[in-house]
Protein backbone atom coordinates (compact mmCIF):
# COMPACT_ATOMS: atom_id res chain seq x y z
CA UNK A 1 0.00 0.00 0.00
CA UNK A 2 3.32 2.68 0.88
CA UNK A 3 4.26 1.90 -2.51
CA UNK A 4 1.17 2.60 -4.06
CA UNK A 5 0.50 5.99 -2.83
CA UNK A 6 4.58 7.45 -3.04
CA UNK A 7 3.98 5.90 -6.60
CA UNK A 8 0.07 7.89 -6.87
CA UNK A 9 1.56 10.66 -5.13
CA UNK A 10 4.18 11.50 -7.78
CA UNK A 11 1.87 11.36 -10.75
CA UNK A 12 -1.04 13.14 -9.04
CA UNK A 13 2.14 15.86 -8.73
CA UNK A 14 2.84 15.78 -11.98
CA UNK A 15 -0.89 15.69 -13.58
CA UNK A 16 -1.68 18.49 -11.42
CA UNK A 17 1.34 21.00 -12.20
CA UNK A 18 0.73 20.37 -15.75
CA UNK A 19 -3.15 20.83 -15.03
CA UNK A 20 -2.28 24.48 -13.69
CA UNK A 21 0.12 25.13 -16.42
CA UNK A 22 -2.69 24.41 -19.00
CA UNK A 23 -5.35 26.55 -17.18
CA UNK A 24 -2.67 29.12 -17.29
CA UNK A 25 -2.27 28.92 -21.13
CA UNK A 26 -6.10 28.46 -21.66
CA UNK A 27 -7.01 31.49 -19.59
CA UNK A 28 -5.02 33.80 -21.57
CA UNK A 29 -6.05 32.53 -25.14
CA UNK A 30 -9.38 33.42 -23.80
CA UNK A 31 -8.28 36.83 -22.85
CA UNK A 32 -7.26 36.69 -26.32
CA UNK A 33 -10.23 35.71 -28.27
CA UNK A 34 -12.27 38.09 -26.39
CA UNK A 35 -9.75 41.02 -26.88
CA UNK A 36 -10.77 40.14 -30.19
CA UNK A 37 -14.17 39.91 -30.33
CA UNK A 38 -16.93 42.37 -31.01
CA UNK A 39 -18.45 44.03 -27.70
CA UNK A 40 -22.06 42.95 -28.65
CA UNK A 41 -20.77 39.78 -28.63
CA UNK A 42 -19.03 39.50 -25.24
CA UNK A 43 -21.75 41.46 -23.90
CA UNK A 44 -24.93 39.82 -25.88
CA UNK A 45 -27.16 39.18 -22.92
CA UNK A 46 -26.64 43.30 -21.77
CA UNK A 47 -27.39 44.60 -25.38
CA UNK A 48 -30.28 42.37 -25.62
CA UNK A 49 -31.59 43.60 -22.70
CA UNK A 50 -30.84 46.61 -23.64
CA UNK A 51 -32.36 46.56 -26.69
CA UNK A 52 -35.48 45.16 -25.77
CA UNK A 53 -35.61 48.22 -23.27
CA UNK A 54 -35.41 50.32 -26.12
CA UNK A 55 -37.95 48.78 -28.17
CA UNK A 56 -40.56 48.87 -25.58
CA UNK A 57 -39.72 52.99 -25.02
CA UNK A 58 -39.69 53.47 -28.86
CA UNK A 59 -42.91 51.72 -28.87
CA UNK A 60 -44.37 54.20 -26.42
CA UNK A 61 -43.35 57.08 -27.79
CA UNK A 62 -45.25 59.37 -30.04
CA UNK A 63 -43.43 59.19 -33.77
CA UNK A 64 -44.17 61.79 -35.99
CA UNK A 65 -42.97 61.52 -40.13
CA UNK A 66 -40.76 64.27 -41.52
CA UNK A 67 -37.41 64.49 -42.89
CA UNK A 68 -34.71 65.97 -40.87
CA UNK A 69 -33.53 68.04 -43.40
CA UNK A 70 -37.06 70.16 -42.50
CA UNK A 71 -35.87 70.75 -39.07
CA UNK A 72 -32.18 71.80 -40.26
CA UNK A 73 -33.79 74.58 -42.40
CA UNK A 74 -36.45 75.71 -39.98
CA UNK A 75 -33.22 76.18 -37.70
CA UNK A 76 -31.30 77.86 -40.32
CA UNK A 77 -28.65 75.38 -40.32
CA UNK A 78 -27.64 76.77 -36.49
CA UNK A 79 -26.57 74.05 -33.91
CA UNK A 80 -29.21 74.43 -31.17
CA UNK A 81 -26.29 73.07 -28.93
CA UNK A 82 -23.27 75.30 -29.41
CA UNK A 83 -25.25 78.07 -31.63
CA UNK A 84 -22.48 77.26 -34.37
CA UNK A 85 -23.33 77.75 -37.91
CA UNK A 86 -23.92 73.74 -38.92
CA UNK A 87 -22.09 73.54 -42.72
CA UNK A 88 -24.62 71.22 -45.12
CA UNK A 89 -21.41 69.92 -47.25
CA UNK A 90 -20.10 68.17 -44.66
CA UNK A 91 -20.66 64.65 -44.49
CA UNK A 92 -21.37 62.21 -41.35
CA UNK A 93 -19.54 60.90 -39.41
CA UNK A 94 -17.60 64.34 -39.63
CA UNK A 95 -18.25 65.69 -35.95
CA UNK A 96 -19.20 68.79 -37.57
CA UNK A 97 -21.80 67.03 -39.83
CA UNK A 98 -25.72 68.10 -39.22
CA UNK A 99 -27.71 65.60 -36.75
CA UNK A 100 -31.03 65.50 -35.37
CA UNK A 101 -31.03 66.00 -31.86
CA UNK A 102 -33.92 65.32 -29.48
CA UNK A 103 -34.77 68.10 -26.77
CA UNK A 104 -36.40 65.63 -24.56
CA UNK A 105 -34.20 62.09 -25.28
CA UNK A 106 -36.43 59.56 -26.43
CA UNK A 107 -35.26 57.16 -23.74
CA UNK A 108 -36.60 60.08 -21.08
CA UNK A 109 -39.63 59.90 -22.56
CA UNK A 110 -39.83 62.72 -25.40
CA UNK A 111 -41.87 62.08 -28.75
CA UNK A 112 -40.03 62.25 -32.38
CA UNK A 113 -41.74 65.37 -33.48
CA UNK A 114 -41.03 68.63 -35.36
CA UNK A 115 -41.63 70.08 -31.73
CA UNK A 116 -39.09 68.07 -29.82
CA UNK A 117 -35.95 68.14 -32.44
CA UNK A 118 -33.26 70.37 -33.51
CA UNK A 119 -30.78 71.13 -35.18
CA UNK A 120 -27.26 70.09 -33.80
CA UNK A 121 -23.54 69.44 -34.86
CA UNK A 122 -23.12 65.40 -34.36
CA UNK A 123 -20.25 65.75 -32.15
CA UNK A 124 -22.58 68.20 -29.87
CA UNK A 125 -25.42 65.82 -30.34
CA UNK A 126 -22.81 62.94 -29.16
CA UNK A 127 -21.63 64.97 -26.32
CA UNK A 128 -24.97 65.85 -24.51
CA UNK A 129 -26.14 62.69 -24.95
CA UNK A 130 -28.96 61.59 -23.12
CA UNK A 131 -28.74 65.02 -20.80
CA UNK A 132 -31.68 67.31 -21.07
CA UNK A 133 -30.33 70.43 -22.19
Amino acid sequence: MAAYQRNYKEQHGRWQSAQHHHSDRARARRRERQAEMPARQRYAAQYKAYDSARRLTLKAARVEVFEPREIFERDAWTCGICGEPVDPAIAWPSGRSASLDHVIPLSGGGEHSRRNTRCTHLACNLAKGSRLT
